[in-house]
């Protein structure tokens, strides 16, 4: 798995695979945190990372050989394939305009939890299940950057069941969406082979019809976050799922793909051909469907 780390130090991690801390029990009552939601919540940090994960084949020492897997910190591109083996070389992947839903175990209340808190961060609010982050934050997965809200979260000391990203409706003109740098949105940017020339690709999710959300859980169910140390979080992506269940050569000579006027290949969700929408649309789902969250 390649490690594209979008790591601050600072709050409750996101975007990575391997819980390193242990987690507690559902069963326990809220008086088991020492500040839960009592007489005062004086808050824990956590740090908030992306990374993109290669799984390859493993050299063959068994009979059966576990596939291996790489993570790599702040890579300048990212490598993996499409259901027909062409090769897809990526040097962008952007996620922006994404509020950040930290998930309450449902034997504590979020409201409860904040009002508690000794000082309370003025980014944070709740709805019934979860703290919110605000504004929307940006991740670059390649280039090891996130936006400014993200690299330091004080969150209320707690049991997290997992993190939720939201993607809003993208209210940017038709016209705009192509253009778009700041609404809800996922891009990838890169390249691949084809009748022996090197073309660019692009995938461009614009979320214009409607908000998009995506939950990753922990892996023993809940998380107990405490203040002796900054936690660690990381959402992992696995690269050799996003383009799994597209096959670029084929719809390139079937004609239900085309290159513009300058031999790009354009995968977009606001898109008048369905075919290409379908695709861009595709990747995008599968990119968020590959993420697994980790504590580290």
């Amino acid at each position: 798995m390649i490690r594209a780390a979008v790591q601050k130090t600072g709050v409750l991690g996101l975007i990575g695979l391997a819980f390193l801390l242990g987690c507690g029990s559902l069963t326990e009552s809220p008086s088991v945190i020492a500040g839960g939601s009592g007489a005062g919540n004086p808050g824990a940090t956590v740090s908030l990372s992306m990374a993109v994960l290669i799984t390859s084949a493993a050299a063959k020492t068994t009979a059966v050989a576990a596939p291996a897997k790489t993570v790599i910190d702040s890579c300048s591109s990212v490598t993996t394939s499409d259901q027909g083996g062409t090769s897809i070389s990526l040097n962008n992947i952007l996620l922006s305009g994404i509020i950040i839903h930290f998930l309450v175990d449902s034997s504590d209340r979020p409201s409860d939890l904040l009002a508690a808190m000794h000082s309370r961060p003025a980014n944070l609010s709740c709805d019934s299940n979860s703290i919110i982050l605000a504004p929307a934050e940006s991740f670059n997965a390649l280039s090891d950057s996130s936006g400014s809200g993200a690299s330091s979260i004080l969150l209320p000391i707690a049991r997290y069941s997992g993190v939720k990203l939201v993607f809003p409706q993208n209210t940017n003109s038709a016209q705009a969406l192509e253009n778009d740098t700041s609404g809800s949105q996922i891009v990838m940017n890169g390249t691949f082979p084809y009748a022996g020339q090197i073309h660019p690709l692009s995938v461009h999710i614009a979320y214009a019809q409607g908000p998009c959300s995506q939950t990753y859980s922990f892996a023993g169910g809940i998380f107990t976050l405490s203040s002796s140390d900054t936690t660690h979080l990381e959402l992992q992506f696995t690269a050799n799922q996003w383009f799994s269940a597209i096959n670029v050569a084929t719809g390139l000579q079937n004609g239900d793909y085309a290159f513009d006027n300058c031999g790009a290949l354009n995968f977009t969700n606001y898109s008048c051909q369905s075919s290409v929408a379908w695709t861009g649309a595709t990747v995008a789902a599968d990119f968020l469907s590959s993420g697994k969250l980790t504590v580290y």
